[in-house]
């Protein structure tokens, strides 16, 4: 399925539409299947989509004791570094909602060596997923990008786009324009490209301008991570000038 486009005017007319989408999947989700799991990712792209999520009008809509965090990456700093994906969210979102704790879960990177910390983290997907299955399928991850066009902690040139078998991998040493330069744990490609659902969430002209590039299918963005992005499920691009 080719991929939807959505422009927007502000970021906040965009992290209303998302936490729509959120809900409208959520509700899905449930219907189908029970439970709704989704991935979520740090950074700067998704605070406005997490504040909406934590207003009154989403966090009472969405059945949240039936509703699975998890997180597409994270670096390996404390949790309460302003740099933690895990803390972010925590205090824009997760604190501000009626989750139970026994659903977020979490990328333990402050408690392990990188390396150890992944195959803990996919000891944790498979657990719940289910050991049998070749690539857990999230019923939505959220993903940014960032103006060299990675997604997750996958970054152009790394070795871990390679990766076809495992999970989770750890990001042992990103490159420099990496902001913080840190070790990371991301999810892998063949992870992102199981999900049901995918919403890129983009803000600014220079990243709009390569999100249009790889969303036109341009030979000289194919091999970036986010262009990489080929799910059997649905991709939404969330784009905003400011």
């Amino acid at each position: 399925m080719p991929p939807v486009k959505r422009h927007f005017k502000t970021s906040d007319e965009l992290a209303e539409a998302s936490a729509e989408a959120v809900h409208a999947l959520a509700k899905e989700s449930q219907a189908a299947r029970g439970r709704f799991s989704i991935a979520i990712s740090g950074g700067q792209s998704p605070k406005g989509l997490f504040a909406q999520l934590a207003s009154k009008r989403w966090s009472n809509a969405i059945c949240w004791d039936k509703t699975d965090i998890f997180w597409v990456d994270e670096r390996c700093v404390p949790l309460g570094s302003p740099d933690s994906n895990e803390g972010t969210a925590r205090e824009i979102l997760l604190s501000k909602i009626a989750i139970p704790s026994s659903n977020i879960h979490a990328m333990q990177t402050s408690m392990h060596a990188p390396e150890q910390a992944a195959l803990e983290y996919e000891n944790t997907l498979r657990n719940f997923f289910g050991e049998n299955t070749p690539f857990p399928q999230f019923d939505l991850i959220l993903l940014g990008m960032g103006a060299d066009g990675h997604t997750a902690s996958l970054f152009p040139r790394d070795k871990a786009l390679d990766e076809e078998v495992r999970w989770v991998l750890p990001i042992q040493n990103p490159p420099g324009s990496a902001s913080p330069c840190v070790p990371r744990l991301t999810l892998t490609l063949p992870v992102l490209n199981s999900a049901r659902n995918i919403i890129f969430i983009v803000v600014g002209k220079e990243k709009i301008t390569l999100a249009e590039n790889i969303i036109a299918g341009s030979p000289e963005t194919a091999s970036l991570p986010a262009a990489l992005l080929r799910p059997n499920g649905n991709v939404s691009w969330h784009l905003s000038l400011a």
